[in-house]
């Protein structure tokens, strides 16, 4: 042992293994200190396959600490399931961020808006939305859509339980006057992968020229929105494209989960010798963007921006942010800025033609 560290400058200070234990004893873990580790263990083990398998705890209640772009402060309580059936009746992660990024948009929060919002599930966004506006007396028009019944109706129930009122209809509203303080949502039943998408929204009412924004959250994955896997279904990239071809000055943002990134997958690639890169984007999405691009669509992707990130950070506690971190939501969720290809590159020949000016 001595002759390997004698290259070693401070060779006096590494010393073999048993002369650093002489004089010291080692001490174990007594058997009932070691017992009540294991059992303690093995009960909460237990009790989380418990809570899986026979559905313990059924609901929950979601508390937000929300702050108006005026500054006000604003609670949001939403009653959701611990985990589905309906997928939709369970507070996912993008919804909460999604909520945090519209707020952050200032043109989205105005009282002559009308933001129509695919996959609602529980309410988180749209009747955040409808509070922040509320608080700040510029109410937008909110319609709430979702394919699933069940979730809808606990989205009318938690904006009930909010001070939000359910319109059942959806009124255009020709000036700004007619917004009101009272903040209310439309809820819809819709399903945008249908190919008759823009026909349904017509029939409930809602017309693509009344639109200004589209905003969603979590809606491409497996036998989501893009219907990748039914030939039948148009999918929610042939939607998007028709509303834009009608209203070219719609402005659509997502937050979609890419399920192939951070987390557990960057743990085992990463133990597999398997650069993590090759894995940065799951199929659905993928797929999603294809069909973007097949329809004329360009597309913006980012992270999360950093101060959205805070935002979200000061209402969380300790332990979901730590959930939070230890699934790698925040490494999984981009944010997807979505523009008609041919408006996107009149606004590129625009800014060239200023910049060739300035010259």
């Amino acid at each position: 042992a001595h002759s390997r560290v004698k290259w070693l400058p401070h060779r006096d200070v590494v010393k073999p293994v048993h002369e650093m234990t002489a004089g010291h004893t080692l001490k174990r873990p007594s058997g009932g200190t070691a017992a009540v580790v294991y059992v303690g263990g093995m009960a909460v083990i237990a009790g989380l396959f418990a809570d899986e398998y026979l559905n313990l705890r059924t609901w929950r209640t979601a508390s937000h600490r929300l702050r108006s772009p005026g500054g006000k402060n604003v609670e949001l309580n939403l009653q959701a399931r611990f985990r589905p059936p309906p997928i939709g009746s369970v507070e996912w992660p993008a919804g909460r961020v999604l909520l945090e990024c519209a707020a952050d948009d200032s043109h989205l929060l105005q009282p002559n808006s009308s933001i129509l919002e695919i996959g609602s599930g529980i309410g988180t966004a749209a009747i955040g939305l409808a509070l922040l506006g509320s608080a700040d007396h510029r109410a937008p028009s909110i319609i709430a859509t979702d394919v699933c019944k069940d979730s809808l109706e606990l989205l009318r129930l938690n904006a009930k339980a909010n001070g939000i009122s359910i319109a059942e209809r959806v009124e255009a509203r020709d000036d700004v006057s007619q917004s009101t303080v009272a903040p209310a949502v439309s809820a819809v039943c819709w399903d945008v992968s249908s190919t008759d998408a823009i026909e349904a929204l017509e029939e409930r009412g809602i017309r693509s020229t009344y639109l200004t924004h589209i905003i969603g959250a979590d809606v491409v994955y497996s036998g989501g929105a893009e219907a990748a896997d039914d030939p039948n279904r148009g999918g929610l990239a042939h939607t998007i494209a028709g509303l834009m071809r009608l209203n070219p000055n719609l402005k659509v943002k997502l937050i979609l989960v890419n399920r192939f990134a951070g987390g557990a997958v960057s743990a085992v690639s990463a133990m597999a010798g398997i650069d993590h890169k090759s894995t940065l984007i799951d199929a659905s999405l993928r797929d999603f963007e294809t069909k973007c691009s097949m329809h004329g669509l360009s597309l913006k992707k980012q992270p999360i921006p950093e101060r959205i990130v805070q935002r979200v950070h000061e209402d969380q506690s300790f332990a979901t942010r730590l959930v939070w971190w230890t699934a790698g939501i925040w490494e999984s969720l981009v944010l997807y800025e979505i523009a008609h290809a041919c408006s996107s590159s009149k606004q590129q020949t625009q800014l060239d033609k200023k910049c060739a000016r300035v010259k």
